[in-house]
């Protein structure tokens, strides 16, 4: 027979069970049982096992008055973080807009599984409540954090990042002008790519030793030989698609 301790930790393992979610939570979060609103967001809390008591998903108004399910940041951070596929994100940029107007921010969203990272920007206007409350640039902040998991991951909702969303502009209000922004058109990706990771450089450590390299100068050499181009620390570091080129070069070949 288990202890409860034991029972605890392995609860702590598992991962989380779709919520049941009764009409009593419903009516707790302020939702109509019997609306067909309250039947999507259960679907989606079932779908991807979100729980709207932690502010994993909400019902928003959103343009004539319609009520629909969204998925906020909170829960996004639970699908990447569950997926275990999460590698980290990047604040690539936290400014002020080009307009003046706002804050303005972009982030990149790194996968595990994937070599080049999901980057998005959006902004806040000093016009919003937020702003005025002095949170613009977090407000910036997690709107850009939003958009790049909601790709990264690929979470379809309702309501799309192209299209208007209350939670994302900050406001109830309508739309002034629908032209493309800086929320919605984010700047080329900068040309510099993902640096190389503790991992890698592990790795190319190991691989070097194996070739009775121990020398930081004659590895350097090496390096600069497999890449073409020159590697050192008055050069530029490593990025991760190099250094993935050099663990790929340095790896034993195995005989027939």
């Amino acid at each position: 027979m288990s202890s409860p301790l034991e029972d605890a930790y392995e609860l702590v393992k598992a991962d989380p069970a779709p919520l049941d979610i009764g009409e009593q939570t419903l009516r707790y979060l302020g939702i109509a049982p019997d609306s067909l609103e309250s039947h999507a967001l259960v679907l989606l809390c079932r779908r991807y096992r979100l729980d709207p008591l932690l502010g994993h998903i909400e019902l928003i108004t959103v343009r004539g008055g319609k009520a629909r399910p969204y998925i906020t940041r909170d829960g996004l951070l639970e699908i990447a973080h569950r997926s275990g596929q999460l590698d980290g994100i990047t604040v690539d940029e936290q400014r002020r807009n080009s307009t003046g107007d706002g804050w303005t921010c972009f982030v990149t969203v790194w996968r595990r599984d994937m070599s080049h990272g999901f980057r998005f920007g959006a902004q806040c206007k000093d016009t919003e409540a937020q702003a005025k409350d002095g949170h613009g640039p977090e407000m910036a902040l997690a709107r850009a954090e939003r958009r790049a998991l909601k790709r990264a991951f690929n979470v379809a909702a309702y309501i799309d990042d192209d299209e208007f969303d209350p939670r994302e502009v900050g406001e109830l209000g309508p739309v002034a002008d629908g032209s493309a922004t800086e929320s919605s058109t984010p700047p080329p990706v900068p040309t510099k790519r993902r640096a190389r990771t503790p991992r890698q450089l592990e790795q190319i450590r190991a691989l070097m030793t194996a070739r009775n390299v121990t020398d930081d100068a004659v590895a350097a050499v090496e390096m600069t030989r497999i890449l073409e181009r020159p590697v050192g620390p008055d050069h530029d570091p490593l990025t991760f698609d190099e250094a993935a080129t050099i663990i790929a070069h340095l790896q034993p070949v195995e005989g027939p």
